[in-house]
C-alpha cells in the first residue's frame, strides 16, 4: 500500500482484498454474509493498480438512491490513508454511526485517485459480537445515511452532484419517518436521534 502512495502521488486512499473468516462456517446466514461481502470491490467493475477517484465515486454514489446501500471498498484495516487528503476533506463523522468509513472513502475519492491490491492483506473476522453485529441488533445507524448525505453535501467537490444527494436525502427521509412511526407503535419513543436531525436541517437552512 505505501509503495502505491510512494508511485503515485495522486492517490489518497488505498485499499485491498480481505480474506473473511467465519466464526460459524456452518451456519446458513454467516455463509450466505460471506457470499454476500467477500469481495466488496466487485461492484466497481476491474481495477487497475491506479484508478481515478472521480470515477469510482461516481459508479458508487448513483446506487445510494436504492433501499440500502454497501461498502464497496473495505473497513479501515483493510486501507490505508494520505495524511494531506484525510486532512483536506476531514476524518470520520462521528454522527455516522455505523458507515463512518464509506462517507470518508467517498469524500476521498472526490478529491484523489484510489490504489488498489488486487492481492488479501488482511483477514476480516466475522462473528456475531462484532460492531457491525450489534449495530445492526440495536439499530442505532438508522440515521446513518441521512448524516451521510449531510456529510457530503457540505463536503468540497460534491456541487455537481448535489441534486442526486438531496433526490436521495429526501427519499431516505421519507424511509425514516415511515420506519419511526413503527418504532412509535412499537412504544419505543426515543425521538432524540430524529428531533437532533430535524434541528441541523433547520439551522442548516436558516444558515
Amino acid at each position: 500500500m505505501a509503495a502505491i502512495l510512494d508511485e503515485a502521488p495522486t492517490v489518497g486512499l488505498v485499499f485491498a482484498r480481505r480474506d473473511v473468516v467465519l466464526d460459524e462456517p456452518d451456519d446458513p446466514d454467516a455463509q450466505a454474509w460471506s457470499k454476500r461481502y467477500a469481495t466488496l470491490h466487485d461492484a466497481f467493475g476491474p481495477l487497475e493498480r491506479v484508478n481515478n477517484g472521480e470515477q469510482l465515486l461516481e459508479r458508487w454514489l448513483a446506487t445510494f438512491g436504492a433501499s440500502d446501500f454497501e461498502n464497496w471498498v473495505a473497513e479501515p484495516s483493510a486501507t490505508m490513508l494520505r495524511r494531506q487528503p484525510v486532512e483536506r476533506v476531514g476524518s470520520f463523522n462521528p454522527r455516522v454511526r455505523q458507515s463512518f468509513d464509506i462517507d470518508l472513502w467517498l469524500r476521498l475519492m472526490a478529491v484523489g485517485d484510489v490504489g488498489f491490491i488486487d492481492a488479501p492483506l488482511v483477514r476480516f473476522r466475522h462473528h456475531t459480537q462484532s460492531l457491525t453485529a450489534r449495530m445492526s441488533r440495536s439499530h442505532d445507524d438508522w440515521l446513518d445515511r441521512l448524516w451521510l448525505f449531510e456529510s457530503l453535501l457540505s463536503a468540497p467537490r460534491f456541487e455537481r452532484h448535489a441534486p442526486m444527494l438531496r433526490t436521495f436525502r429526501r427519499q431516505e427521509l421519507v424511509r425514516v419517518v415511515r420506519r419511526q412511526a413503527g418504532r412509535l407503535v412499537r412504544r419505543r419513543w426515543d425521538l432524540s436521534p430524529l428531533a437532533e436531525y430535524l434541528r441541523y436541517r433547520i439551522r442548516d437552512a436558516r444558515g
